[in-house]
Order: C-alpha cells, then sequence, then structure tokens
C-alpha cells in the first residue's frame, strides 16, 4: 500500500484512542484531552472533517485587545505640534512604552486563542504561518501591524496559496521587516525577493541571481502608509524582466504566478507542512503526492491538509508520539491541566514561553523556529519542568535574560528543592525516621538541610498556597486507588500510553511519600499528603513522554 494511500480505509491502520489523541495533537494542540473519547466514538472521516472543515463551529472567541496609535502615525502627530524637544521625547517613550505593553497583550491574547479555540486546527496553522512567513515585533514595533498580519494569517490559514502570498507580500509587516517599504525603480532592495524565493516558495537551488534581482524590480512600488498597502506607480519599475523564464514588464502579481506554476513551489509547500505536522525528513513518495494534489487543487490547502491527516503515513510508527512538543502547544497542554484555576500571572506565562525558546511575534530570524530536536537543550528543558512546578506547586519558574535575542535564563527564585526531587525522587520530604526511604541510610546534611529544613516546609507550603493548580482536586477521581493504579491514571491522562517503567516506579513511589510498601496500598485521597500528590504529578509532566505528542 502506498504511503498517502487512506489509512483506514483497510485494517492495516485502527482508528482508536490511539490514533484519535494522534490527529488532536498534530491538527490540534492536544487539548482538551476529553476530546480524544468522542474523536474516537466517530467515523475517521468525520473526525478528520470535525477539523479541517472548522469554519462550520462559530468563533465565539474576544477579538484583538486595544491597540495604541500607530508609532509611524504618532511621531507625525508629535512632529506637528508646538512640543519641545523634551516634551516630543516623553511623549516618544510613553509610545513606545505602551507599543510593548500592547505586544504583550497580544501574546496572550494568542496564548488565550490557543487554549480555548473551537477550531483548533485553524490556530495551528495560523501558528505555521507565523514561523514560515516570518516578521518579527523586534523590527516591526508597531502592534497594529503585527495583528493585521496574525489576522490575515489566521483568516486565509486553510484557503488558497497565492492568496496568502500576495496577501503577506502586500501586508504593512512584511513590507517593513524585509525593507521593501522604500524599494523603488532607482534602488530596488533585494530582501523581499530574496527571502520570497529561499524561504517562502520555491526553497534554495530553484532559482538565480538574476531571478531574485528581477524579482525585487517587479515589486518595487509596494509600500504602505497608516497601516495599508499602498502601490505607488512612480516608484515602479516598468521596464522588460526576465524573471524564471518568463519575459515582459513584470510586476509583483506577474512573479508570483511565474512561482506558482513552477512545480518546485508545491514541493516545497508540501514539506514544510509535512515537516510541522507529521515528521522530519518525508519519504519522497509522500512529498510526491501532496505536490501533485497541491498543483492539482490550484493551489488550495484544503485537499492537501485532508490527504496529508488521513494517510497511512500520518499514522505510521514515524509519526506516532515522535514529535516534540512546542513551547506553545506545551504551554496550552499545562495551562488546560484539570484543577488548574485563574491565577497564573500572564507575566508568567510570556517569561516562560521565552525561556523555552518561543516567544510569539519575535521568532528569531527570518528563517523562524527551526524546531524538533532544536527544541531542547539544557536551559529550556529546565524552562519546561519549570512552568510545570509552578502550575503544581507554585514555584517561579526560570527568567530569561535579555541580550541579543537571545534566550539565557536567570532563576527567579531558589529551585534547589525541585531539582532535588526531579534528581532523586525517592527521597521524599516524608521518608519515614529520617531516613532515605530506599536505602535506610542518613541522608548528608546538605541533602537534610534542603529537603528538611522548617523554613523550607513553611516555603513548600506557602508556595503550593499560591499554586494555580489545586492538586486534590484534580485527584478527586482518583479515589480507592493505590499510588501504583494513580500513576496509571496519570499516565492514560497526559500521555496516552505506559510510561517508561523506571518513570512509573518514581511517580508511584513520590505519591506514596517514598515508601515502596505504601504504593499497594490504597488511601484515601483527604488523606493523603498534599506535597505527595503536587511531587509524583511533577515528575510525570517532567517526564520525557509528555514532551512528546
Amino acid at each position: 500500500m502506498a504511503l498517502l494511500d487512506p489509512a483506514f480505509a483497510h485494517s492495516a491502520v485502527q482508528w482508536n484512542a490511539q490514533t484519535a489523541r494522534h490527529l488532536l495533537n498534530r491538527a490540534g494542540f492536544g487539548v482538551p484531552v476529553l476530546a480524544v473519547g468522542r474523536l474516537a466514538g466517530m467515523k475517521p472521516d468525520e473526525a478528520l472533517r470535525s477539523f479541517v472543515d472548522y469554519e462550520r463551529y462559530p468563533d465565539t472567541l474576544p477579538g484583538l485587545p486595544a491597540l495604541p496609535e500607530s508609532e509611524y502615525a504618532a511621531i507625525g502627530r508629535l512632529g506637528k505640534t508646538t512640543m519641545t524637544e523634551e516634551e516630543r521625547r516623553v511623549a516618544r517613550q510613553a509610545h513606545q512604552k505602551a507599543a510593548r505593553e500592547a505586544m504583550m497583550e497580544l501574546q496572550l491574547w494568542w496564548v488565550d486563542r490557543m487554549t480555548r479555540t473551537p477550531r483548533p486546527l485553524e490556530e495551528k496553522l495560523t501558528l505555521f504561518w507565523h514561523g514560515h512567513f516570518v516578521t518579527s515585533a523586534e523590527k516591526v514595533r508597531d502592534p497594529g501591524d503585527n495583528a493585521q498580519l496574525n489576522m490575515f494569517l489566521r483568516a486565509n490559514a486553510s484557503g488558497n496559496f497565492k492568496t496568502l502570498v500576495l496577501g503577506v507580500a502586500r501586508s504593512p509587516a512584511m513590507l517593513r521587516y524585509l525593507d521593501n517599504m522604500r524599494s523603488s525603480r532607482q534602488k530596488p532592495n533585494e530582501n523581499w525577493a530574496r527571502e520570497l524565493l529561499e524561504l517562502f516558495t520555491l526553497g534554495i537551488g530553484n532559482y538565480t541571481e538574476d531571478d531574485i534581482k528581477a524579482a525585487a524590480r517587479a515589486f518595487t512600488g509596494w509600500t504602505a502608509r497608516n497601516g495599508e498597502f499602498v502601490y505607488e506607480a512612480r516608484r515602479h519599475d516598468n521596464d522588460e524582466k526576465t524573471f524564471l523564464g518568463t519575459m515582459g514588464a513584470l510586476d509583483g502579481v506577474d512573479v508570483v504566478e511565474a512561482i506558482l506554476a513552477n512545480p518546485a513551489c508545491a514541493r516545497h509547500i508540501c514539506t514544510r507542512l509535512w515537516r510541522f505536522f507529521a515528521y522530519e525528513d518525508p519519504e519522497p513518495e509522500v512529498i510526491d503526492g501532496l505536490a501533485a494534489t497541491m498543483r492539482a487543487s490550484n493551489y488550495e490547502l484544503k485537499p492537501v491538509l485532508r490527504q496529508m491527516f488521513a494517510s497511512r503515513a500520518f499514522y505510521s510508527d514515524r509519526a506516532l508520539g515522535t514529535q516534540i512538543k512546542s513551547p506553545a502547544q506545551l504551554m496550552v497542554n499545562l495551562r488546560t491541566l484539570p484543577g488548574v484555576v485563574d491565577g497564573d500571572p500572564p507575566r508568567v506565562t510570556l517569561i516562560a514561553m521565552r525561556a523555552m525558546g518561543q516567544t510569539l511575534f519575535y521568532p528569531p530570524n527570518v528563517k523562524g523556529w527551526d524546531g524538533g530536536h532544536a527544541w531542547i537543550n539544557t536551559d529550556t528543558l529546565l524552562a519546561r519542568c519549570n512552568y510545570a512546578s509552578h502550575l503544581v506547586s507554585g514555584v517561579v519558574p526560570a527568567r530569561p535574560v535579555r541580550g541579543k535575542g537571545k534566550s539565557a535564563t536567570a532563576t527567579s527564585e531558589p529551585m534547589e528543592s525541585m531539582e532535588a526531587m526531579v534528581a532523586e525522587p525517592t527521597r521524599m520530604l516524608d521518608a519515614p525516621s529520617g531516613q532515605d526511604a530506599m536505602s535506610g541510610e542518613i541522608p548528608s546534611r546538605e541533602l537534610a538541610r534542603t529537603l528538611r529544613s522548617k523554613q523550607e516546609a513553611r516555603d513548600s507550603e506557602r508556595m503550593m498556597r499560591r499554586a494555580p493548580m489545586k492538586a486534590r482536586d484534580f485527584f478527586a477521581p482518583c479515589e480507592g486507588m493505590t499510588p501504583d493504579e494513580m500513576t496509571d491514571y496519570l499516565a492514560a491522562w497526559f500521555l496516552g500510553s505506559a510510561p517508561d517503567a523506571a518513570v512509573r516506579r518514581r511517580v508511584a513511589l513520590a505519591l506514596a511519600g517514598g515508601a515502596e510498601d505504601r504504593t499497594r496500598v490504597a488511601v484515601p485521597v483527604a488523606a493523603m499528603d498534599e506535597a505527595h500528590l503536587r511531587a509524583g504529578l511533577q515528575l510525570l509532566l517532567s517526564a520525557a513522554e509528555f514532551q512528546l505528542c
């Protein structure tokens, strides 16, 4: 059978909770977990339609937050006033501060959309296109321009690729980010043309330097004013050009049409889509088939999405449970933990995402985020564990250090307790008689000082009181279970499969307070130590399996 054959047309692949969870994770953000059961109860085709044909579900989420006046309009207005230079400076600083705060509001607004949307594929595609047609608020400082492009990508996320390319080319954010604002026939700027060909459409090796020069000339006169696209005919180069073998007095639309006529374009876009939604290094058979569908449908995206999400390859062993969650997906997973209540400070969310390596509206460069294994390093893995600790136990997560766009971390509050528990999860606070629960040895003075001091106990209680999660409420369905059974319940909820045996043992021991014999004894949830409940959950959320989907 071919890799792009429908997966469930025969008995080769079963539609069940595992494959339903896979679709929920990849075509959405894996939430709500209860949707797994609903999806598994549908026919596969209907489950797929519930994602791809998302327009049938009304978008009831709040619109954009209030945004300040455009920076460029504000500067122009200030220049016409009778203010002194010092007054103008103060006014500019106030406006810049308002713009920065508005960008943070936009970030939180988008995280909220990802978390609560009834149309998960729409937001997942918007995130994909945000990392494909890259702009950054580091350079495009106007919140309105950033919001306008984000809304355009969302409105056309599963539409026509030609519409997407032309809309992005005309967006004030892209015109400013890649310097086409002042590109003229006298001095054409090649930045937009180069990235259009190299990153956005064709890929390296499918064009020449002369094609870049011709495309740059074709897009002269495309600019923006007051947040709107403007075509300035007097700045456009009307002379003859040759682009990808097409000759004439070409403009930007002609260039895009010539790009779409090149088979390399469909292959490049389908490769990017497959890598984002399925796995790295797709087989040529997969890309050839998807690209043929894209070209046959005149670059409509929905036929490609349907074919991809229905294919055998999408549900193969190469795809199932092999993708490292992006920080955005992990954030949504954690913020929707059962038992989490309002109280997570908004700035903590933004601090955590930056520390994990993904700041919405601020991609690191024009290539976007690398994704995959690049999401995980020593700093970002700690940040992931720290944010889970914050939600579950009230620990303040790591704070990013500003500097040259790189994400370093500086801990804003001591993390010794959590780090020790992750490293030595069997050494729990309540080990009997002041001894190590596993070995029977007296702990070292350093470990005793870290885990048993009265001050730390008070700090732990204080942190738990401020934690967004109410752990005992979360564990209420586990009434009558042993810690071993509670661990299996957690694994089924968060992982969809059994964890590594060592992880399972550590979580069960944490829930049992470090005592092996207690892992097989049922204790009322109300009688269990709050710190043990939280420690067990933290350990599972810090496991490697939870970082994958």
